[in-house]
C-alpha cells in the first residue's frame, strides 16, 4: 500500500535541487512520510479521523492557522465541508457548503482541478491568503483542501506550498479510490449534506416563527446595504410590532401569544417578496428588508400587511378580543447611512406609529 502511495508523489517531492533540499527542514517532507503511514495502516480508514490527521500535518507544514477538506456532492451542485481545523464557528457556517458554480477558491479548486491561491485584495473578505487544492481520485477531482490565512496574519512566503497541497490532494484521493469507499463516501456525504443543511437553519432561524433570528437578521441587512450602496438601488426597511401583547397573553395565554406571532409571522412573509429580507428582531418585533424598493412603494407594502392583519386576526382563538393589531415604522436608505442608522430610522417611525395610536403605518421621511 505505500509503495502505491510513494509512486504519484516521486517526481513532486524531487522537484527542488538536492542543494536547496538539504537546506530546507524537512517539515513537509515528514508531513507527508506521517499522512502516508497513517492512510495505510487501516485498510477501511474511518474518514473523519483521516481528514482530520491529514489537515493537522498540512496546517503544521504550511503554517497555516486555518485548513478544511472538501468533498463534492455533484447531485445538489455543492461542495460539503466534512472536516475543518481552527477555523471559528461563522467561517465553517459559511464554507460548510459551497456552491460549485461560485467563485470561492475551493469551487475554482475543483473545477479547474489545479491549485488556486488568493492573497490581498485578491482573497475572500475576511481572509489574508487562501490555498485551495483538488482531491483526486481515479485522476477526477472529487473535492479540494485548503489552507486558510485569518486578515491581519499573512503567510509566509513559500514556493513549495502548492506542491505539498497537491501532494496530499492526492494522497486523500487516492486513500479514498484504494479502500474502495466510493459508495460510502457518497452515503456520508449525503448524511454530512442533510446535517449541515439542519445545523445551518438552526443557527440562522427562529424556532417559534421560522423566520430568520435577530443575528442572522443584521448579517444579512448589512449586505443587503452594501448592495444597496454598490448597485445604486433603494433599501427600505419595514419594523412591526405587535399592538398590546403583552395584554393579549394576559388575557388568552401564552400559547395564544405564541400563535399570534406564528400568524404575523407567516403573513409578514406571505406580504412581501421571495428576494426579501425578513426575521423576528426580538419579542413582538419584526423587521423586513425589501429589497430594490423605494420608500413609497415601502409604504404601500406595509399599509397590506396591516390590514390584513387587523381583518384576518379576528378568527380564532382571538375573536374575544376582536383579534390583534400591528404598528409600522417604515424608513428608506439614505446616502451615508449604515444598516444600525436605518434600523434606528425605522424604530423611530414605529415609535410614532405607537404614539399615534396604534395600528397605523409611519414613514420615516427626514
Amino acid at each position: 500500500m505505500i509503495s502505491i502511495f510513494l509512486q504519484p508523489l516521486k517526481q513532486k517531492l524531487t522537484i527542488a535541487p538536492m542543494q536547496e533540499a538539504r537546506k530546507q527542514p524537512t517539515t513537509k517532507l515528514a508531513a507527508l512520510s506521517r499522512v502516508i503511514r497513517r492512510l495505510s495502516a487501516q485498510a477501511i480508514p474511518r474518514l473523519e479521523e483521516q481528514f482530520g490527521f491529514v489537515l493537522e500535518q498540512l496546517c503544521e507544514a504550511a503554517q497555516a492557522p486555518w485548513g478544511c477538506v472538501h468533498l463534492a456532492d455533484d447531485e445538489h451542485r455543492v461542495l460539503v465541508m466534512v472536516a475543518k481545523l481552527g477555523m471559528p464557528g461563522p467561517w465553517g457556517r459559511l464554507w460548510s457548503r459551497i456552491p460549485i458554480d461560485s467563485y470561492l477558491p475551493p469551487a475554482l479548486a475543483y473545477k479547474r482541478a489545479e491549485v488556486v491561491a488568493l492573497a490581498g485584495e485578491a482573497a475572500p473578505q475576511g481572509l489574508e491568503a487562501v490555498e485551495c487544492a483538488p482531491v483526486l481520485g481515479a485522476r477526477v477531482a472529487i473535492g479540494t483542501l485548503g489552507v486558510l490565512w485569518p486578515e491581519g496574519e499573512p503567510p509566509a512566503d513559500d514556493p513549495e506550498r502548492a506542491e505539498l497541497l497537491i501532494a496530499m490532494g492526492e494522497l486523500v484521493g487516492m486513500a479514498i479510490e484504494q479502500a474502495g469507499l466510493v459508495a460510502e463516501l457518497s452515503r456520508r456525504l449525503e448524511e454530512v449534506s442533510r446535517l449541515n443543511r439542519r445545523l445551518e437553519e438552526l443557527s440562522i432561524t427562529d424556532g417559534l416563527t421560522g423566520l430568520y433570528n435577530r443575528r442572522y437578521l443584521e448579517v444579512r441587512l448589512e449586505e443587503e446595504v452594501h448592495r444597496a450602496r454598490r448597485l445604486g438601488h433603494p433599501l427600505s426597511l419595514i419594523m412591526a410590532d405587535i399592538d398590546h401583547f403583552k395584554r393579549l397573553n394576559d388575557m388568552l395565554g401564552h400559547q395564544a401569544g405564541d400563535e399570534a406571532l406564528r400568524r404575523f409571522a407567516r403573513w409578514l412573509r406571505e406580504g412581501v417578496r421571495r428576494v426579501d429580507v425578513v426575521g423576528r428582531y426580538g419579542g413582538e418585533e419584526f423587521l423586513a428588508a425589501l429589497v430594490d424598493c423605494a420608500l413609497d412603494d415601502a409604504i404601500k407594502v406595509a399599509e397590506k400587511i396591516r390590514a390584513r392583519v387587523e381583518r384576518e386576526s379576528r378568527s380564532g382563538p382571538f375573536e374575544e378580543i376582536g383579534g390583534f393589531t400591528v404598528s409600522m415604522g417604515v424608513a428608506e436608505l439614505a446616502p451615508g447611512q449604515e444598516a444600525k442608522d436605518l434600523v434606528a430610522a425605522a424604530d423611530r417611525a414605529l415609535y410614532q406609529a405607537k404614539a399615534q395610536g396604534r395600528n397605523r403605518v409611519v414613514a420615516a421621511r427626514d
